[in-house]
Order: structure tokens, then sequence, then C-alpha cells
């Protein structure tokens, strides 16, 4: 059968057809708020496919149905993510060059050559190619460009749930104008790039918040916390009348978790009164997951969580007591 022109071009980097190729790639640069993300991938140095390139000439159904086939054929894929604290503190490029480093020490022993997309950066090592636009020329790095992308858009379909907001499920973060509208009414949100304009321009200071908001922020910085962390939300303020509310819900590893979320704006508070849940809240708490387990037909493989958020400072810290609701 014939091969791909994408295949074909990797073949040029093979010295005998067990050569193993690690592709790099990066989704994220550009937008004013969420991650950065870089994939590796090393694909089976036999399999091919038609369809695989660049992600960005892939429908977004494409692109999830490749993401898929991509990770069974692969010998090894590898994801590193650059939240948008780090791209503060160093800069796009930094942290970009970061992922891609973090990626080459996971397969130090592995790969014969690197083939990384774009132009050349400070990444020292044997065998590291730079390839101009090469998500449209190499096998390996558009594989790794879909690996890279997919799992970009799940995150920022995720922060969806949590700042509704600023439309991220459809612009992924990026600058469209109904995003810069949202950053104007709103403000900015705690997932935005804050070195990013005009980002900066729209900060909001906590000094600035009514308890309300605080109590609303915190939630969101507990849910923010859940997704960093590799979760699925599935709920937020999941409330039945007159019944009660369940925070923020959301799946961990086959397991449904209920979380209630304590927001702390005395700093010195005991660790005994940060994770405090009154009885009532908790008996409220149980009857509400009920329903929701109900409504879902979800098995009762569960867990009750107390998130706390401290705002101490302009960087609250979390903290979280797995079990920590008790009946």
């Amino acid at each position: 059968m014939m091969k791909s022109l994408y295949y074909n071009f990797d073949t040029n980097y093979r010295k005998n057809k067990n050569f193993h190729i690690l592709g790099i790639d990066e989704a994220g640069r550009g937008p004013l708020a969420g991650p950065v993300v870089a994939a590796g991938v090393i694909l089976n140095p036999d399999f091919d496919h038609i369809e695989i390139k660049d992600s960005k000439k892939l429908s977004e159904y494409k692109r999830n149905k490749l993401y898929k086939i991509i990770k069974k054929n692969a010998l090894k894929v590898i994801v590193e993510i650059s939240w948008e604290e780090e791209i503060d503190e160093k800069n796009i490029l930094e942290a970009t060059i970061d992922c891609f480093k973090r990626i080459i020490d996971n397969v130090k022993n592995i790969p014969n050559t690197i083939l990384i997309d774009g132009t050349k950066v400070p990444i020292h090592g044997r065998n590291i190619k730079f390839i101009k636009k090469g998500d449209s020329k190499s096998l390996s790095i558009a594989s790794a460009s879909i690996i890279a992308k997919v799992t970009r858009d799940n995150i920022m379909k995720q922060f969806d749930y949590i700042f509704p907001n600023y439309d991220f499920k459809n612009n992924k973060g990026y600058g469209t104008r109904k995003h810069f509208e949202a950053i104007k009414l709103y403000g900015s949100s705690p997932i935005h790039r804050k070195s990013f304009k005009p980002v900066l321009d729209f900060l909001i200071p906590i000094t600035n918040l009514t308890k309300r908001d605080l109590d609303c922020l915190g939630k969101k910085y507990a849910a923010i916390s859940i997704v960093k962390n590799g979760f699925e939300i599935k709920e937020m303020n999941y409330n039945k009348p007159n019944i009660g509310q369940i925070d923020i819900i959301h799946l961990e590893n086959n397991k449904l978790v209920f979380s209630i979320v304590n927001i702390i704006l005395n700093q010195n508070s005991n660790e005994n009164s940060k994770n405090f849940i009154s009885f009532k809240k908790a008996k409220k708490t149980m009857n509400v997951s009920r329903m929701y387990l109900s409504e879902k037909g979800f098995v009762e493989n569960v867990r009750f969580d107390v998130i706390s958020v401290c705002f101490s400072d302009a960087n609250p810290s979390i903290s979280r007591i797995k079990n920590g609701i008790s009946f």
C-alpha cells in the first residue's frame, strides 16, 4: 500500500525500520487564557494514516477520532502543560520550551531522532531537528499536534463550566470579539494570562470584592484546582430548591466526588474551622447527592470531599480533604 507524504517525510530520518522518532508540537501559545499544552508522540514505525495532518486543518470531529487512533497506535504519548501562572512568570516562549524539555527528559533512552515543530529554540540534545511547519510535513509532529490540540480543547471546555461568561468552549481562550467584550464586562478571570494585554487592564483586585463575590470566586478556584489535577467537572452549583446544594461534582478515576467548598477570609483560622461542615449541611449534601445519583443512574462509587479556599493574599491557598464529610 502506498504510504502518505507525512510518513515518507519521517522515513528520511529513519536509518532502519526499527528507528524511533519523537515528534513534538504544542497548542495554545496565542490565547489570552488557559495553558499552553505540548505533546510528544513516538509512533510505531509501521504505522501510517492518510488522514493525519496539521490539527488546525482538521474538524473537531476528525481531530477527536484521530486522537484515539494515535493513542492506540503510538509506542508512547507524553503531554506536558504550562499553566497561566508559569506563562506569566516566564513568558509564553520560555514556558513552551520548558514543556518541550520535560517531554525530552521523559523519553531520554527511547527516540533515535527528535523532530520539533517550528524554528530553532535553545534546546540542546543529540539528534534534535527543528522542522519549520513540521505539522504539515511530518507524521510524528502532526500526531503530536493533534494530541496537544485535543488535550487543550478539552481543558478549555472544562473551564467553560467554571466561567461560562467567556465562551471558552468555542473560543478556546483566543481573543475573539465576544471574548474581548466579556473581559471588559466581567473583568479578567483567574485563568487569564495576566502578562497578556488587555487582560492586565481588567484585573479586579480581591479587596474590591464583596463577601458574596468571594464566595463565588472561591468555588471557581476550587474547581480550577480539580481541572488542573486532570479530573473532569460534571456539575457546578448543583441545586435542589428547599433541599440543598453541592458546590462541585467531578469524576476522579471512575469515582464520583461531591465537594463542599469552605471559603476562609481569615488567614488565622485554625485547621478545624477550615474543614468544618455542620451535621445539617452534611445531611443536605447526602440528600442532594442521592437525587443526583438517581437522575444520572450512576453506580454508587462515590466520595464526599471538603475543599477549603483561603483568601489570605492575592493568590488563594487551596486544600482538599478527601472523605471530609461525616454523616
